[in-house]
């Protein structure tokens, strides 16, 4: 019989990888699932007799690193700051603690399969990385680009997410188009994020005016996402990131006698959380024109290039025919569907090809119908009393050996 194990950090997740199990588990005889909670493993861990140092310094320093720059970007904290050195001391006494029960679970139960949600937080970047060394197999969940689906890739999330890069293997697709005019027909912005309240239409109307006739948008991501702390090699955070993109746009347009205005939007999660009344205050009077309730869909239908590290909004983007420039490591920076900063002298010259050149809407279309229709896996995530079986099935294939069509 083999064994899974699911590892959870949070209610949601938990919740979720809980209907798994169920189902998993009435498939009787065949294979043995558990679910761990990172509560229950840590208060199990201070308990456990057994001490094993399995994973070298370099490994556990690669472990706890997320959760060491989430802290300290959320306190706005430097190394050398004794909060900072006393935190990550206290993250690698929790690594260590969790690593010997871990290992030994792992062991004992002659586990075969480790899943987690992301991977990037200690709670579980921790059973990867044992899992990896120990040659069990892993599957890392995400929320999915679309609705109703969900990410399962045994390679990692975003940009170290298994899908190909190569624009040739698009290009030599084949698609259903009755498909793919059902997907071009949906609204990517169907997850209530935290931050998002009832939406106000005097709020969004007001928002809507202050649109200009030609701008490029520039959405901001959650200040403390692994997309801006893992994911973004330079710019790591908004407010760098709004000066280059800034600067950007004033250089293209002195360039070419233009006018395009910036447009920026905060993340909804960020609401709350993160105070950029100042920012405002500095690139208003610069002509940044700052938005927070309108709907994405609106704003990406007028614009006429979007400039992101490596956002979701890049996506919702390119299903709207729009031009995307990115400045950081993103699964969709692949010639001739997006533009790379990398690519280009500086960001005035990638912002003038980005928007001279012809959308290749036949290649971009491609990418989406196999992001959606064969990369991604339709799943009930958040309805607990719908069935999960395709995700199921998923799981059972990695287990059992499958590999990906594209690999």
């Amino acid at each position: 019989m083999k064994s899974i194990v699911l590892l959870s950090y949070n209610n949601h997740q938990k919740k979720f990888f809980q209907k798994l199990v169920n189902i998993i588990e009435s498939r009787k005889g065949k294979y043995k699932a558990y679910l761990l909670t990172s509560d229950k493993v840590f208060i199990k861990s201070i308990f456990n007799n057994k001490k094993y140092n399995f994973l070298n310094t370099e490994e556990i320093s690669d472990v706890i690193n997320y959760s060491y720059l989430k802290f300290k970007v959320r306190y706005k904290l430097q190394d050398d700051s004794p909060i900072s050195r006393l935190y990550r001391k206290i993250l690698l006494f929790k690594c260590r603690l969790m690593e010997a029960y871990l290992y030994t679970f792992l062991k004992d139960n002659n586990v075969n399969l480790v899943i987690v949600w992301n991977g990037a937080a200690l709670e579980a970047a921790l059973p990867i990385c044992l899992a990896r060394k120990l040659g069990i197999k892993t599957i890392f969940m995400e929320n999915g680009y679309f609705p109703g689906t969900v990410v399962m890739d045994t390679q990692g999330v975003n940009a170290k997410n298994s899908l190909p890069r190569n624009r040739d293997f698009y290009e030599n697709l084949s698609i259903d188009e009755e498909k793919l005019k059902q997907l071009k027909g949906i609204n990517p912005e169907y997850r209530k994020l935290r931050g998002e309240n009832k939406l106000d239409d005097n709020v969004i109307q007001k928002e809507t005016k202050l649109l200009p006739d030609k701008f490029i948008f520039l959405p901001f991501q959650v200040h403390t996402d692994t997309q801006v702390l893992i994911n973004s090699p330079v710019i790591k955070d908004m407010e760098q990131l709004l000066k280059v993109a800034y600067q950007g746009v004033e250089e293209f347009n002195r360039k070419h006698g233009l006018d395009y205005r910036l447009v920026v939007k905060e993340h909804p999660s960020d609401h709350g959380r993160i105070d950029y009344s100042q920012l405002k205050e500095e690139y208003s009077e610069k002509g940044v024109i700052f938005l927070k309730k309108i709907p994405m869909k609106e704003v990406l239908k007028k614009a006429e290039l979007v400039i992101t590290l490596n956002s979701t909004v890049g996506i919702e983007a390119l299903l709207y025919g729009k031009p995307v420039l990115t400045l950081g490591d993103a699964f969709y920076n692949i010639k001739g569907i997006t533009y790379t900063l990398q690519d280009y002298e500086d960001l005035a010259s990638a912002i003038n090809c980005a928007l001279k050149d012809e959308f290749n809407r036949e290649l971009v279309d491609k990418f989406l119908y196999f992001l959606r229709y064969n990369y991604l896996v339709e799943s009930s995530k958040n309805d607990t009393s719908r069935n999960d079986e395709r995700v199921v099935e998923k799981i059972i294939s990695v287990l059992e050996g499958k590999k990906y069509v594209w690999m």
